[in-house]
């Protein structure tokens, strides 16, 4: 069988949540760009992509 993984690390600062609301030094103008980007790669896999595509999260 052909089989593709995409493995990533985590986040040395801990995750998107503690970044987005415990980073006195982040913005609030990124914040919003981080989180509309992080919402479309989200939607991209579900409606967006023709292979099926299996996350375990």
């Amino acid at each position: 069988a052909d089989f593709k993984a995409l493995v990533l690390q985590y986040m040395l600062l801990g995750s998107l949540e503690v970044c987005l609301i415990h980073v006195a030094s982040l913005e609030s103008l990124p914040k919003m760009d981080i989180m509309i980007d992080v919402a479309c790669a989200l939607e991209y896999p579900r409606h967006g992509c023709w292979e099926t595509i299996v996350h375990c999260d």
